[in-house]
Parts: structure tokens; C-alpha cells; sequence
């Protein structure tokens, strides 16, 4: 679905850490943890720069106010051209687009999820709802620093609060997400992990989960074009049955089996 989002909310919500809202209540009623939304972005005095759209992760969804949240940080010329949109301004939004995150087995009962960096925001819609259905959930978040830390209202606000971890040791303890983390899933008796963030946290968590014998879904990020599965520009080398292919972000994905992705 393609429609025009009317900006409702935009915010720094931390250092180069943006909070946008955007009111499109046709599209809001699909909307399902784990999806995406491709913006474009633009200069308003220049309606075909840049030309491709910028993938961002749900961060939180209302359908009964019609209204979607993406959480980005502005890192290139696209993202710079979306922080500088205001209030009542008409967005080019497609959506929602790939597959909700799967839901755990009746079996798996504490779930755990690991979040680095802007990874955080996609991981809220699934917590929300898996607090609802009484799920045991435990969320460590690892950031460089202090000043980067967003959200930490939204999930205490559903019982939720965030494990922090920072390079620096200026907020919660030091040194990186991983550091620990075999050992207190074990703790916790984890049964689940789902996980969002930088290429290096998921290598090192995709070998905690082997070693420890927990499953996980990670959600991947890549670079899109057309968000659809024709340009074939987002694929991701996964294996099955012993086998290995290349999957879509945008059609398989953007959650796979920990096991599946091969870096």
C-alpha cells in the first residue's frame, strides 16, 4: 500500500536520534510487529531527490488513532531530509512491508531480547504484545554511550525495563551486550531470543544461542531499493536442510532463525 502519511510528531529524541509519527490509518490496520515502512524522503523544493526510499522499522503502531512511529538516526543524506519534515507535512509512505516477527511456541515461555544500538525500536510492538499475553520477557540493550540511550520510558511504561550495556560504562554496566549474555540466559532459563542490531553483535550472539541450544530470530537490516522483491538488492545468505540460497529482506524476512543466517 502506498499512501501520503501526515506528519503528526518529530523530535530529537537523543544525539542524532530522530522520533517521527505520521498519521495513515488505512495502512495502520495491517501493521504487525516486525514490519517496515519505506519512506521517501525529499527536499520539498525537489520531489525526486533522493530518488530510492529509506527503510525503517516499526518502532510502534496505533490503529485505533490511525497512527505509526519510525525512531531512526540520521546518517545520511535521506535520513538528514526526513529529521528536517514538520508537523502537517505530507510523507510518501509504502507499507507495511515484510513478514511480522514469528511468535513463540507454546513451550517457549521467558523470552529474552537483545537490542544494539537503533536495533531497540523494531523489538517494542513484539515486547508489547507479548506482555499482554503474559510472556516472562528480560531486554538487554547495548549503546556506545549515555546520550544515545531512547525508549527507556516506553518499555518501563509495560513493565519492561531495559538491561543497559555501554561501552563506556556511562549507563548500566560496561563493556558490550554480549559480554555476559550466555551466561544470564542461562540464569533466567531463557527459551527464546529475538534481536536487532549491528552486524558484530549478531555474529557474536548468533554463536552464544549455538553454544547454549536456544532458538532466536534476528531481524536484519540491509540496504533496500524498491522494498518489494524486484530489484533483488537485499539478499541474505541463509542456510536450510544443509543447503545454502539467497533470500530477500524484504520478502523472507526482515526476522530469520538465528541458525539460518549465515554472515
Amino acid at each position: 500500500m502506498q499512501v501520503q502519511a501526515v506528519v503528526t510528531y518529530q523530535e530529537e529524541i537523543a544525539r542524532g536520534i530522530w522520533r517521527m509519527q505520521a498519521l495513515a490509518p488505512a495502512m495502520v490496520l495491517f501493521m504487525q510487529p516486525g514490519q517496515f515502512v519505506h519512506l521517501l524522503p525529499h527536499d520539498l523544493t525537489l520531489s525526486s531527490d533522493p530518488l530510492l526510499r529509506r527503510p525503517l522499522s516499526l518502532a510502534a503502531f496505533n490503529s485505533d488513532k490511525g497512527t505509526f512511529e519510525v525512531i531512526y538516526q540520521v546518517v545520511g543524506r535521506g535520513t538528514r531530509l526526513l529529521s528536517l519534515y514538520t508537523v502537517g507535512d505530507s510523507l510518501d509512505t509504502m507499507g507495511p512491508l515484510g513478514n511480522p516477527f514469528p511468535l513463540p511456541a507454546k513451550t517457549q515461555k521467558r523470552i529474552a531480547m537483545v537490542a544494539g544500538g537503533i536495533g531497540l525500536p523494531p523489538l517494542y510492538p513484539l515486547a508489547r504484545l507479548l506482555m499482554e499475553r503474559g510472556y516472562d520477557l528480560f531486554l538487554f540493550h547495548g549503546l556506545r554511550e549515555k546520550k544515545l540511550a531512547i525508549m527507556q520510558r516506553d518499555f518501563e511504561q509495560i513493565g519492561l525495563p531495559i538491561r543497559h550495556y555501554t561501552n563506556d560504562g556511562s549507563l548500566g554496566m560496561p563493556g558490550l551486550v554480549t559480554t555476559k549474555l550466555h551466561e544470564e540466559l542461562r540464569e533466567l532459563g531463557v527459551d527464546l531470543v529475538y534481536a536487532c542490531g549491528p552486524k558484530g553483535m549478531l555474529v557474536a550472539l548468533q554463536q552464544i544461542l549455538r553454544e547454549a541450544g536456544i532458538p532466536g530470530w534476528f531481524s536484519l537490516e540491509n540496504h533496500l531499493a524498491c522494498g518489494v522483491g524486484a530489484c533483488l538488492g537485499c539478499t541474505v545468505r541463509i542456510i536450510q536442510d544443509g543447503n545454502w540460497r539467497y533470500a530477500l529482506l524484504c520478502q523472507d524476512g526482515p526476522a530469520f532463525a538465528s541458525e539460518e543466517v549465515l554472515f
